[in-house]
Order: structure tokens, then sequence, then C-alpha cells
């Protein structure tokens, strides 16, 4: 038994996919326990509380178990779950705009302005700025890319999109956060916001590396 689950974890996501089609149960729950945490993390960014993340993410491998047999292993495994992902949200949350609370705390970084928001820990509200910011496919093309550190050809796979659109989409992503997010630092300041340091060092973080 041990022998099997150390050769399940040395599959790639296409073979175990392949399996769980034929019916090996054991290979759908390595996959769940692969990627089940990036996609929590991706509808965490995404939504206000915890509860609804996990309940879209229960949902999400449900219907990935349920679609099995429509699966080409020939494409990516991940590409598609995350494209499952995206849809669950857009059907429950259509209406709604991604909301992140602002948590206190960053630290100054040079680097390219979306890469900024891979580290959660320290930058968390940009997330949510970035959400009043972007289009919703903007928004998910820079979290693909730099939080699921998905590769183009992935997040144009995930997107029914072509490697070309998606660097243009990202492209203009950075371009409107460079843009926006100043303005958006300011307002908060304005209107008295905690914290506003967060939003000026960010703004000015973000708004310094796109010159650089």
């Amino acid at each position: 038994m041990a022998q099997d689950t150390h050769n399940l974890q040395h599959c790639s996501d296409e073979t175990l996919a392949r399996h769980a089609q034929a019916g090996c149960d054991r290979s759908f729950e390595a996959l769940v326990l692969r990627h089940e945490a990036g996609i929590l993390r991706f509808l965490s960014a995404r939504l206000a509380t915890g509860c609804d993340a996990e309940d879209l993410a229960q949902e999400t491998f449900v219907r990935v178990h349920r679609g099995l047999g429509s699966y080409d292993p020939a494409r990516p495994f991940r590409a598609w779950l995350f494209t499952i992902a995206r849809h669950v949200w857009i059907d429950r949350y259509r209406a709604r705009r991604p909301v992140l609370p602002a948590e206190p705390g960053v630290s100054l970084d040079r680097r390219d302005p979306a890469a900024l928001l891979a580290r959660r820990d320290e930058v968390a509200g940009l997330w949510r700025l970035a959400s009043e910011l972007l289009t919703e496919n903007q928004w998910t093309c820079l979290w693909m890319r730099h939080q699921a550190a998905m590769e183009i050809d992935e997040i144009a796979e995930a997107m029914g999109r072509s490697a070309l659109l998606v660097r243009v989409t990202l492209h203009r992503a950075r371009q409107r956060l460079a843009k926006g997010i100043p303005a958006l630092a300011r307002r908060d300041l304005r209107l008295g916001l905690v914290p506003p340091l967060t939003r000026v060092v960010a703004a000015a973080t973000v708004t310094r590396s796109m010159a650089e």
C-alpha cells in the first residue's frame, strides 16, 4: 500500500487523471491532495471568507470528478482544473467584485508590480486594490501567473485564449495597476482608511518598479 502511494506521488497529473478516468479512486484522491491547496488559495483571493472558498473548492473537485470523462489527458490537467475553478467562482459570484480584507504590514520591494501580489503575507491589500482596478480576466491572468506560477501556455489553456492575448492582458493589467494604485492610495488617505501606510508604500513601490 505504501509503495502504491509512493508511486502515485511520482505520477504526472495527466497520468493520474487517465487512471481516474478508468475508475481508480486513489488516483483521483492523489490529484485532490496535490491541488486542493492551490485551488483554495485561488478562490480565497477572490472571496471575503474562508468558508466560501472551502465550499467552492469542494464544488470545483465535484465538477472535476463529474467531468473526468470529457478531459483529454493530452492537455495540461492543471489548466483544465483552474478553468473549472474559475467557472465555479463566476457561476456563484458573477455579480460580485472580488474582496480581500486589507492586512497591515508591507515592506518595500522594487520588483515587477505584479510579482508583489504573490507575496500575500506582506502585500495582501494589493489584491483587494487590484480587484477594484482590473477586469475579471486581467485579475485572473495576473493571479495565475504570479500566485499559481503558471506558464503563459497554461494560463492560455485555462482562460480559453491565445498565449499572445494572455501576454497582452498581463501587460495591460500591469499598466492599469501602475496608474491606478497611487490614486487609490490617495483616496484611502483622504478617507482615513486603515492602514494608509500600506497603500502609500505599495503605491510608491509599484510606480517606481514600473519606471525601472
